[in-house]
């Protein structure tokens, strides 16, 4: 809270207002303890305040690190994201605002996962090894966070939901996820771009990104084949992020999605 301190100024008295420090605002926030994870030796417990932010706690034997605050918007695509990449197989880095980070690694014995690391307001730092499976389950515990802080949806609903989804990241293949819906005519954004006269007419041409289930584009997915065109791959992406498109959904719930589409020198199909 603020701080009225009073200054003395010849016979007069005036208040100076302090605003809190980072440490008096991190005890005023009233954080609301979530779902926990043990990884390892490494308990990962999140927390959610109704200020919409997230954070994460460490603790190991040695040492417990609590994350600096995290805006659970940004977050939620972040995690979205991570979690498709992961189901690609992408073994990039992935990091969120200097705040937490997923980093190729093999533990011991040589088997293959990633370091997860998180970071405080003060640049401490803690991680821990966790092979994929504990990866994509550290990863859908701050989604979960992150779109319950956001959603207006009830528990049951929430955890209805997040079993949903949860279930097409860990069940269903990249190449079968559900396809989203463009919610008006493609002719309103220029309409589909015009298939090139050097296109084949046996091999179609497929363009896709990622709809994720917060309903934005992720563009770093972009899937394109059929012709070796780069200007015609550049117009293709182009169309997919202007069009306006609806995420998949299963029993009312948006899930991971696919937004392209499929054309042949004689035609479109959708």
């Amino acid at each position: 809270m603020l701080r009225k301190v009073l200054v003395g100024m010849g016979a007069a008295l005036c208040h100076l207002v302090i605003p809190p420090t980072a440490a008096e605002a991190q005890t005023s926030t009233q954080w609301r303890s979530g779902d926990s994870l043990a990884i390892g030796s490494t308990g990962i417990r999140v927390e959610v305040a109704p200020t919409k932010r997230v954070r994460v706690i460490f603790t190991s034997a040695a040492k417990t690190l609590v994350s600096a605050d995290m805006q659970a918007p940004a977050l939620q695509r972040w995690t979205e994201s991570v979690l498709v990449g992961l189901a690609l197989g992408w073994r990039s880095p992935f990091e969120f605002e200097n705040t937490l980070a997923l980093q190729q690694g093999v533990d011991q014995s040589r088997a293959p996962g990633f370091v997860i690391t998180g970071a405080d307001s003060v640049g401490g730092t803690q991680g821990v090894f966790a092979n994929p499976s504990q990866t994509e389950a550290f990863v859908a515990l701050l989604e979960h966070a992150a779109s319950r802080a956001v959603g207006d949806q009830n528990v049951a609903d929430a955890g209805r939901c997040e079993h949903v989804r949860d279930s097409v990241f860990a069940q269903v293949l990249p190449r079968d996820w559900p396809r989203a819906k463009m919610k008006d005519q493609a002719t309103a954004h220029g309409g589909f771009p015009p298939v090139p006269t050097n296109a084949s007419r046996q091999k179609p041409i497929v363009a896709d990104v990622v709809m994720l289930p917060n309903g934005s584009l992720d563009s770093t997915y972009f899937a394109f084949s059929g012709l070796d065109d780069a200007s015609y791959k550049r117009r293709a992406l182009e169309f997919l992020m202007k069009a306006e498109w609806q995420p998949a959904s299963i029993e009312g719930c948006p899930v991971v999605s696919k937004a392209g589409f499929i054309m042949m020198a004689l035609g479109i199909r959708r």
